[in-house]
């Protein structure tokens, strides 16, 4: 039922769905290459490992400084067009693997590649974080790692059949043609306008929460007071009564102070 609840908000919410959409294709297209297209590329033209962990070894450095460029800048960056911008490189940054370019062009594309991936992922984590509602974060963003993990692993094989079938470029070529798709439906989609509002929540679904009537905390018997004074020269006694169902209240206090 919680699955259900949170895949209802992403289906109405278009920036959400969206999101999860490119989400998905990408870990669909990325899933073969540092696994399966980064190893084959060392091993058939280098035939040497120690070229693989070189390439990773800049791809890690790359990621590093990635996560520290967006937490300097990130909240100044206007998000649309940073958004464009990280994905368009990335195409272009496949395109430039396809030709299977030499050693240095595949680690530095690589790291930028790991940089350009730092950078878009916390921003598109916030505007999750800030579109859908507290109650719903953990059905919407279960829902939404189930469906991203579950591409992984079918892009993997795909990219790898390609790869044995055609080679590198075949599968350089898998990646392209996805993030192709993902750039140019980025462009012509007007509901990435709505990443620049920064609004706390989006108002298109009704949680169960939000369902449920207001408890309306109902008054207790009305108190009823008697001060009893002590029978001191000057004290005063009173006595207030209402409904003959209410509680008695005794209170008693020296009038003297």
């Amino acid at each position: 039922a919680h699955a259900i609840e949170g895949w209802r908000f992403i289906r109405r919410d278009r920036l959400i769905s969206w999101l999860l959409l490119t989400s998905t294709v990408s870990n669909f297209v990325l899933a073969p290459l540092g696994a399966v297209l980064i190893p084959l590329y060392a091993l058939q033209e280098f035939d040497d490992p120690a070229r693989f962990g070189l390439i990773v070894g800049v791809g890690s450095a790359g990621a590093l400084l990635g996560s520290l460029f967006f937490g300097a800048v990130g909240p100044r960056l206007p998000r649309r067009a940073t958004y464009l911008s990280v994905y368009a490189t990335t195409r272009l940054l496949w395109l430039v693997l396809s030709f299977v370019p030499p050693f240095a062009i595949v680690a530095a594309s690589f790291g930028v590649f790991s940089f350009l991936v730092a950078t878009v992922n916390p921003l598109l984590q916030t505007i999750r974080q800030e579109r859908v509602p507290a109650e719903l974060r953990g059905r919407v963003f279960g829902t939404s790692l189930a469906v991203v993990l579950l591409a992984s692993p079918i892009g993997l094989l795909l990219g790898s059949v390609l790869a044995e079938l055609g080679g590198l470029r075949a599968g350089f070529l898998f990646g392209l043609a996805g993030y192709t798709a993902i750039t140019i439906g980025a462009i012509l989609n007007p509901a990435l306008r709505e990443m620049d509002l920064r609004r706390e929540r989006a108002e298109v679904f009704e949680s169960a929460a939000e369902q449920v009537l207001p408890e309306v905390e109902q008054p207790g018997p009305e108190a009823r007071r008697v001060d009893l004074a002590p029978p001191l020269s000057g004290a005063r006694q009173a006595l207030e009564r209402a409904n003959e169902d209410c509680e008695l209240e005794v209170d008693l206090r020296d009038s003297s102070r």
